[in-house]
């Protein structure tokens, strides 16, 4: 095919993507935030889950009393 053709479809594709693009967003711009907070709200929502989960899970751990972070950075610096 002719090179001077085969621009003059992609720049009329381009320019339709374009049109079609701003459509939609002139139709759905009031929806646009609402769906970015219900995404917000839901991603929001999942990580809670996972993270009260997992402090679930590790209060379940018994810890001694004299284990203090202190004391793990101390051994962890102090290898033998």
């Amino acid at each position: 095919m002719n090179n001077v053709l085969v621009n003059g479809i992609f720049t009329y594709l381009h320019v339709a993507a374009i049109l079609l693009q701003s459509y939609f967003f002139l139709r759905f711009a009031s929806v646009i935030p609402l769906l970015d907070l219900f995404i917000a709200q839901v991603s929001d929502l999942a990580y809670r889950q996972f993270h009260n989960r997992r402090l679930w899970h590790m209060a379940q751990e018994p810890v001694p009393f004299h284990q203090t972070m202190t004391e793990d950075i101390y051994k962890h610096i102090n290898k033998p």
